[in-house]
């Protein structure tokens, strides 16, 4: 037996280990298991002969990715040239812990790859003293590394799966399933118990939901109110049924129920009835979203049977992938594999038969158009999952080509050729594509108008709670100004007054001063000088008697005015006579 080398990864890089001792050791796993309990004697089992650490977190998650899918990374290829390179020629085996990994590795490099026990077992003592081969610095950032990869790798899984929302499909389709199965059974117990009390009823009313609607309405069958007859024939709409169910009452063979037996099928009536209504939505909800996801698949099958078919894949995108073989015999696996354990006949449909056309077609064209369903539906779920563009032109354009296809089958009309409905498609396409844009054009313009007209609201609002709030500030300032104003008015006219008193004073002075002029170029310089001094002294006098009167009160302002220029002009006589005497 040639050497052994093991290529184990890690959150840090790639190792490859070479194993020391070749004879026994491999062969026997209770010694490995003994071994690998201590570094020492596991130590010399096995050794390091390279390490290759990754570059980047980046990079780490690229190589754990492309070891998920089974595929060689530039990195992987790159570290094996470099190490095993050399061993060209010589007898060596490389273990793996995957065999899509070393299948790879055979085939692109001619190596020989061991998936063997003994090889598990050298890999787990490996990851068990990993910190003992790898150098200290390189294994502290180990569990870091290895949380942030799983973090990272779990984050892109999760992203994939939200980006692709057929898992919501999937859960809804397979309740919509359970519940038909639960209502079949519910619907079966309550015909049979409610059958007891009023046997004639389940050949009147044949659905399930209208049966329960009817069972909780009429209850107790001996009371028949006007209430019930309008219940009834809200439910039924259909006098002549209402009326055959009200004989029937009265005629029937059934036995009566207890309140305690009522309570219970009343009971289980109203879960049938809520049951339904839960059915009913769900579908609703089933049809819009594969209306999103695979419009094209839902116009090709139906909703209900393209939701089937992506469940059984696992998801659209492995659907998509799926050949139109694997596509019809989809959900028949049971019976291929039956069919090719004892060589009998591979089934022809599988959830295909399910499908309209197939129940149209006859005996005998039944696997052929079951073929050529299967190619329409493998194209449509291929538009679905890979075209950029949400949109149903295709999957019309299928449903077309399986119609003619049909009417072939009945009447030998030849069908349009798949190149020119397919051109067809392509140019509706281009025109809705372009249809859409304008739309889009024109919502974002009302878009835009909608907010601009808002923010014109906005603004008026604003600009009337403003004058709202200036025509309150103005009547507040209109009724301060006026007091203001009269103030101002009153301060004015006292400051005019006082002007035209200091006027008349002035003239007086002037015009006394002009009689002193004359009347003292007779006079003595002393005699001058002596009068000078007394009309100052007067006119000092007068004007201190003069300040308060102008204070009081403006009223009296005149009569202080008339009163001033009198005893001005008495100044102006005693002045006169005094300079009489002087002279």
């Amino acid at each position: 037996m040639g050497k052994l080398f093991l290529l184990f990864e890690c959150a840090l890089g790639y190792t490859l280990f070479s194993r020391t001792q070749n004879e026994e050791i491999g062969q026997l796993e209770s010694s490995v298991q003994e071994a690998m309990k201590n570094f020492k004697t596991f130590g010399k089992l096995v050794k390091l002969k390279s390490f290759l650490p990754f570059s980047s977190p980046e990079e780490a998650l690229a190589n754990a990715t492309s070891i998920a899918e089974g595929t060689i990374h530039d990195t992987l290829r790159n570290f094996l040239d470099t190490n095993l390179s050399s061993m060209k020629g010589k007898k060596f085996e490389l273990g793996v812990c995957d065999k899509t990994l070393g299948g790879k590795i055979s085939e692109e490099f001619g190596i020989r790859c061991s998936t063997a026990q003994n090889i598990f077992e050298l890999m787990r003592g490996i990851r068990q003293h990993l910190k003992q081969f790898i150098p200290q610095q390189k294994f502290t950032n180990l569990v870091k590394g290895q949380q942030a990869l799983s973090r990272s790798y779990s984050r892109v899984k999760v992203k994939f799966n939200v980006n692709k929302v057929d898992t919501m499909v999937i859960q809804a389709v397979s309740i919509i399933d359970q519940i038909t199965k639960d209502l079949n059974t519910f619907s079966m117990r309550l015909k049979e118990w409610y059958g007891w009390h009023f046997p004639e009823l389940r050949k009147l009313v044949t659905d399930n939901y209208q049966f329960a609607k009817v069972a909780i309405a009429l209850n107790d069958r001996t009371v028949i109110t006007e209430e019930k007859e309008e219940k009834l024939m809200e439910i039924l709409d259909d006098s002549e049924l209402v009326e055959q169910i009200i004989k029937a009452t009265k005629s029937s063979i059934g036995m009566e129920l207890t309140p305690l037996d009522s309570v219970q099928v009343y009971a289980l009536a109203n879960r049938v009835e809520k049951l339904f209504e839960y059915h009913q939505s769900l579908e609703s909800y089933l049809k819009e979203k594969m209306g999103k996801i695979a419009p094209n698949l839902s116009v090709v099958i139906g909703q209900n049977l393209g939701a089937k078919l992506i469940a059984k894949a696992g998801s659209l995108t492995s659907l998509a992938k799926y050949p139109s073989s694997t596509v019809q015999i989809l959900g028949a696996e049971k019976a291929l594999f039956r069919a090719l354990r004892k060589n009998k006949k591979t089934p022809k449909y599988g959830l295909l038969f399910q499908s309209t056309y197939i129940g149209k077609a006859y005996q005998k064209n039944k696997g052929r158009m079951s073929r050529f369903l299967a190619n329409k539906c493998s194209l449509a779920a291929r538009y679905d999952a890979f075209s950029p563009i949400t949109t149903d032109i295709f999957g019309r354009k299928l449903q077309e080509q399986v119609e003619e296809r049909l009417k072939f089958y009945e009447t030998g009309i030849k069908p349009r050729k798949n190149l020119e409905v397919m051109k067809e498609a392509q140019e509706q396409l281009k025109n809705m594509t372009f249809e859409q844009q304008q739309q889009l054009e024109l919502e974002m313009e009302q878009d835009d108008l909608e907010e601009l007209t808002e923010e014109k609201k906005e603004i008026v609002e604003e600009e009337k709670d403003d004058s709202d709030s200036d025509d309150s500030d103005d009547s507040d300032d209109s009724d301060d100004s006026d007091d203001s104003d009269d103030s101002d008015d009153s301060d004015e006219k006292d400051d005019k007054k006082e002007k035209e008193v200091k006027m008349e004073e002035e003239k007086d002075d002037s015009d006394s001063d002009d009689s002193d002029d004359s009347d003292d170029s007779d006079d003595s310089d002393d005699s001058d000088d002596s009068d000078e001094k007394k009309k100052k002294s007067i006119k000092v006098e007068e004007n201190e008697k003069k300040k308060p009167e102008k204070k009081e009160s403006s009223s009296s302002d005149d009569s202080d005015d008339s009163d001033d220029s009198d005893d001005s002009d008495d100044s102006d006589d005693s002045d006169s006579d005094d300079s009489d005497d002087s002279d």
